[in-house]
């Protein structure tokens, strides 16, 4: 019966002795329970958003009003200089064709007036009877006269016909200035256009781009402009080509801000560097993003994040793992880059901290 107790007893003991040594094992864990910092580079980048545009995107305008008679060309198609887009059939303005043929009249007038002078004055200069100044003068002005009537005959041509006989730029025919794409054509066939002029930018045909140049165009707010320069390198990133990045140069900042949603940004332009293939088709208008590097740390001491604590007078502080007792330590911190934060005083790597 005695040893009955005795074996009872030994068990009772080395039960409790594993549980004392359990709670020892798990007291020491949470006395050494942390992370420490660590030495990294740490990069500050900039998303920017943003869209792609060709470098070269010409509008093509008609050189007279009227309506489009033929469009030879839809976006998508590929055209080179000088090839036809579009002709148009002209709207007689019958007050300025009036005005036109009456002005004619007498134009036609005083040069038949003007010419029987001069047959006249040319006998009077052979025969020694007016000097040679006299009837210069004389055939000058028949000249001038023989010009003017040719213009308005021209410009009649012009009001009923859109064009002028014999000439090779047909003032009623568009032409498209620059080899490339046609992005879009704003009008049909049958709409009403207006001319480029001095007082009207006038109707926009079509829109042509070369588009194996494409540029990316962003707005950079004025706290990050200052890290910019220009002929940087950054990648762009298009998701509309398999988020496939691509290098591009910055080639423009512009020198004036614009108020967005109250922020001032300013606009930058980078060439983007690819070649246009039947693999590969970057078309104008695709969002992309610029990954800019703002700036760049080498090998410092840093922590995650969330780690990072701020008081009520925004000092930065962490928890320290004291012999598992949390102790509050406030530590100075440098750049970060949303996940990474440097420490730049306050913090060993050899700290351990209370996670």
């Amino acid at each position: 019966m005695k040893s009955t107790y005795f074996v009872l007893f030994i068990i009772i003991i080395a039960v409790f002795s594993a549980f004392a040594f359990k709670e020892q094992q798990k007291e020491d864990r949470l006395k050494n329970k942390g992370v420490h910092p660590y030495y990294t580079i740490i990069k500050k980048e900039k998303k920017i958003s943003g869209h792609i545009e060709p470098v070269k995107e010409i509008h093509l305008k008609p050189q007279i009003s009227g309506v489009i008679h033929q469009l030879y060309v839809r976006p998508g198609d590929y055209v080179r200089k000088g090839d036809l887009i579009a002709t148009l059939k002209v709207i007689v303005d019958p007050l300025s064709l009036e005005d036109a043929e009456n002005k004619m009249l007498i134009v036609k007038e005083n040069y038949q007036l003007a010419k029987l002078e001069l047959e006249r004055n040319k006998k009077l200069f052979d025969a020694g009877g007016i000097s040679l100044s006299a009837y210069q003068k004389i055939k000058n002005e028949a000249q001038n006269l023989y010009q003017e009537l040719n213009s308005i005959k021209r410009k009649i041509q012009l009001i009923e016909k859109g064009h002028i006989s014999g000439e090779k730029q047909i003032s009623n025919q568009v032409f498209s200035t620059i080899s490339g794409i046609v992005l879009s054509t704003p009008f049909k066939e049958g709409s009403y256009v207006i001319e480029t002029n001095t007082f009207n930018e006038g109707s926009t045909i079509a829109t042509v781009a070369d588009m194996n140049k494409m540029l990316f165009k962003g707005m950079v707010p004025e706290n990050d402009i200052q890290f910019l320069k220009p002929n940087m390198h950054f990648p762009v990133l298009i998701n509309a080509t398999g988020n496939q990045s691509f290098n591009a140069i910055l080639s423009y900042i512009s020198p004036k801000g614009k108020q967005v949603n109250g922020i001032s940004k300013f606009e930058i332009e980078a060439l983007i560097q690819y070649e246009q293939n039947k693999h590969l088709v970057i078309r104008s208008g695709y969002s992309a993003i610029a990954n800019i590097l703002i700036e760049e740390t080498d090998s410092v001491l840093a922590i995650k994040e969330e780690l990072l604590h701020f008081d009520q007078k925004e000092k930065s502080y962490v928890y320290l793992n004291n012999e598992g007792n949390k102790e509050k330590k406030y530590v100075e911190i440098g750049i970060s880059n949303g996940t990474e934060i440097e420490i730049t005083k306050g913090l060993t790597k050899n700290s351990l901290l209370k996670i």
